[in-house]
């Protein structure tokens, strides 16, 4: 069974590569962004919520190279969970769908990219309120991507609901052409950016754990760290032709702290992406 799992894994590393390979073939060279490059971009309006209710609602969905955006907005608007989130990460965005699906909600919005994989396309995180956005950062995370090599990067926003000051950590770590040890790396690079934030703090999005084992460290890992994880429903966050070979897709993470979690789900109704939106409520620890 081993084997059987190992000969999977590395056949899956190779059409990886090809895919890639593919996708980036006939682009333009892919262009990495950095923390110090002036690419952050902020939508601040008028907050459209002004009174905190008694939780907190999270949602997070990669959005497959942000290509069916209407699709998307159709996904998160026809679930009141995430259309009502006070927190919504996504991943693989590009800055002017990022607005769009902003504007739809009627949500804020911070977006910086990692990379340019087409002329007119960026690949990064948004993370979007209706709360104001009081400050915003970018964290570079090591190692870069063993095929074209570019790096990953983390995303965040401090939130103000109410009195209270939410720390929203959106985190796409790479896939698993990279070395699990690494993308643990990529994750406590994140977290040390955390150590000074005082507070609640979701740290959510894409982690690319593909199997049980890998989810067990992550999950282990962060619990050490401090964060603990919202136990979601039976079953895959993303779908693919893996499917076939009954290799269960449990990519996608909602971990958290100085908050009770309540409840946690999947949406698999939604159809923009190969990835399914996930969402979590909590209930405030303080209970002010």
């Amino acid at each position: 069974m081993a084997d059987r799992k190992r000969n999977i894994l590395g056949f899956i590393h190779l059409l990886s590569a090809i895919a890639l390979l593919g996708l980036l073939g006939g682009c333009a060279r892919p262009f990495s962004y950095l923390p110090s490059d002036n690419y952050l971009r902020t939508v601040n309006k008028a907050a459209s919520r002004t009174v905190p209710g008694d939780s907190l609602r999270v949602g997070s969905y990669n959005i497959y190279l942000s290509k069916d955006i209407d699709q998307a907005i159709v996904d998160l608007q026809q679930n009141e969970r995430l259309a009502g989130a006070d927190i919504l990460l996504l991943q693989e965005m590009d800055a002017a769908d990022t607005e769009r699906i902003a504007q739809a909600l009627g949500m804020n919005s911070v977006y910086w990219p990692s990379f340019r994989w087409l002329r007119d396309k960026t690949f990064g995180n948004a993370v979007l309120s209706p709360w104001p956005i009081s400050d915003q950062y970018v964290v570079a995370l090591p190692h870069a991507n063993p095929i074209i090599g570019f790096k990953r990067l983390g995303v965040a926003a401090d939130l103000l609901i109410g009195h209270r000051v939410v720390r929203a950590v959106n985190v796409h770590l790479s896939t698993f052409t990279t070395p699990l040890e690494k993308r643990l790396e990529q994750a406590s690079t994140m977290l040390d950016s955390l150590a000074a934030v005082e507070g609640p703090v979701i740290f959510a999005g894409d982690f690319n754990t593909l199997t049980r084992s890998e989810r067990n460290k992550m999950r282990r890992f962060m619990l050490k760290a401090g964060y603990g994880q919202v136990r979601m429903p039976p079953g895959p966050t993303a779908s693919s032709w893996l499917d076939f070979m009954g290799l269960e897709l449990i990519l996608d993470h909602i971990f958290y702290r100085s908050l009770i979690p309540v409840e946690g789900g999947i949406d698999r109704t939604a159809e923009a992406s190969d990835h399914f939106p996930i969402w979590a409520t909590f209930a405030w620890s303080d209970m002010e």
